[in-house]
């Protein structure tokens, strides 16, 4: 059984466009892209 290693990042308010990268990945993958990308979150966390 191998290990598996991952990164936990805490997001800021500087990460807001990761947010709304990661809306747009789960439209594309649940084929629902304006339940996912029509409200985007605010500039601020």
């Amino acid at each position: 059984m191998s290990t598996q290693r991952f990164t936990l990042k805490r997001l800021t308010s500087d990460d807001v466009f990761l947010l709304r990268e990661l809306n747009a990945l789960f439209g594309n993958a649940f084929s629902d892209c304006e339940t996912h990308e029509n409200d985007p979150p605010s500039d601020v966390l």
